[in-house]
């Protein structure tokens, strides 16, 4: 499906280009590969509520 994008095309909803969609995809893969890691902002017991609590 991605080969069929080009650069001109219009989104369906919101205003990300392919361009930016890509860009945004890879940010998201890089978070979860450990590649790019991020700060968190909450205590290690705030971070298990949240898991146990599926929010």
């Amino acid at each position: 499906m991605l080969n069929k994008l080009s650069g001109e095309q219009k989104p369906n909803f919101g205003t990300m280009t392919p361009q930016h969609m890509i860009e945004h995809l890879s940010l998201f893969g890089r978070f979860s590969n450990g590649n790019e890691p991020q700060t968190s902002y909450y205590t290690s017991e705030q971070e298990s509520l949240v898991k146990e609590n599926g929010y």
